[in-house]
């Protein structure tokens, strides 16, 4: 999968099956990441003290999309069951939830149109109900590495301002078979 670059429209900052099989290779990767710490609940948090913010960005392969207030493309696992199980910390590991802390709500950046909420307990920020999470292998603010990897479950695409999944066309899928963990 090839990356691309996005560029951010304004500034500012979820969770899957474990139902398909595991290899050893995603589980040593998965390990590898959390001992470098990446993802989990701490690094998922927004450095700034807490609050997290979801803006808008155009990316050259699929068009306007969310990113964290990082500029960090954020994903939803769409699931063909439409009824996804909890994350493990394996899922975890890859896919960090965006979270905020106790007390503290997200905030919408420009072109921002769905409600943001926040999970009870986790504290994992959603988009019009849907579990917000980063990709621990796009590193840099613009990747969109992420976008149609089959992992937990289904497969997890980057979001449009509409909800729904982006498309390489830069339009958005007309219907979701399920989104959230």
């Amino acid at each position: 999968m090839l990356a691309s670059s996005v560029t951010p429209t304004s500034s500012g900052p979820r969770h899957p099956t474990g139902d398909l099989p595991v290899s050893r290779a995603f589980l040593g990767l998965a390990l590898v990441a959390m001992a470098a710490g990446v993802g989990g609940s701490g690094s998922s948090t927004s450095p700034s003290g807490g609050s997290a913010t979801v803006n808008t960005a155009n990316s050259t392969s699929l068009g306007t999309i969310l990113v964290s207030g990082s500029g960090r493309t954020l994903y939803d696992l769409v699931s063909p069951a439409g009824k996804p199980g909890p994350c493990s910390a394996a899922c975890e590991a890859l896919w960090p939830p965006l979270t905020v802390a106790s007390g503290s709500t997200p905030t919408a950046g420009a072109g921002v149109t769905r409600t943001l909420a926040v999970t009870t307990g986790t504290r994992q920020v959603t988009y019009d109900g849907l579990p917000l999470c980063r990709y621990s292998g796009g590193t840099a603010s613009g990747q969109v590495k992420g976008d149609g990897i089959q992992s937990f479950g289904g497969v997890w695409h980057a979001l449009a301002p509409s909800g729904h999944a982006a498309t390489s066309s830069g339009g958005t899928t007309t219907t979701r078979a399920g989104g959230g963990y």
